[in-house]
């Protein structure tokens, strides 16, 4: 792991689950990311040539801003090639892809089979939300089986959408791969539907369907 860490690149224009994968090996060997300067050092030097300088010259001071930064430009690079931008199928009831949330790039799960929203405890720093104490304690059964406690939310979050402000409240956990979970809750508020086969989310929006 620690050998895949020191070699991961971006594969073409593929930022989402190079940026997922480096999140992953970061947890797995923290010692190669201590201190935060060198997780920073590490993702920009795995970012393809094309966005890599404009980046480094940015001078990020943490690793969100620094993602932000390249998904910024790796979307431009991959408008002006004129590819499109679904989000990545990995299972019936999930769908993968990188959104802004509160104008800050986040790697989003949305799935069918949570039934809150949760954002992990490191990229709720950036958010800017002063958090709110529920009524009761909030039981969170994680993927590894393991079980987390909380009982505090993040009310009023904004998820931008294809240009489209959507209002999400997230509980505040921690996470390993991505930064939110979008579960039922938001999902069954604005009647979305995960597409599978088609790797999208359908949302109905006034008198369209956002298709993402």
């Amino acid at each position: 792991m620690e050998t895949e860490l020191w070699n991961l690149k971006v594969k073409g224009t593929h930022i989402v689950s190079y940026t997922q994968r480096i999140q992953e090996l970061a947890l797995l060997c923290p010692e190669m990311v201590t201190p935060k300067a060198r997780m920073i050092k590490h993702y920009i030097g795995g970012l393809s040539q094309n966005i890599k300088g404009n980046v480094t010259s940015s001078k990020p001071t943490n690793i969100y801003e620094t993602i932000t930064i390249a998904q910024s430009l790796m979307d431009q690079v991959v408008q002006d090639l004129g590819l499109g931008g679904d989000a990545a199928v990995q299972d019936n009831n999930v769908v993968t892809g990188t959104f802004l949330i509160n104008n800050h790039y986040a790697s989003v799960l949305f799935n069918s089979g949570a039934d809150r929203s949760f954002a992990s405890t490191t990229f709720s720093e950036y958010l800017n939300i002063i958090p709110t104490t529920l009524d009761i304690v909030y039981h969170v059964e994680l993927a590894d089986e393991k079980s987390a406690a909380t009982d505090t939310i993040l009310r009023g979050c904004t998820l931008n959408l294809q240009n489209h402000p959507f209002n999400i409240d997230l509980i505040p956990i921690e996470l390993g791969s991505f930064d939110v979970i979008i579960g039922i809750d938001w999902l069954s508020e604005y009647h979305a539907v995960i597409a599978c086969h088609e790797k999208q989310v359908h949302i109905p929006y006034e008198n369209e369907v956002l298709v993402v």
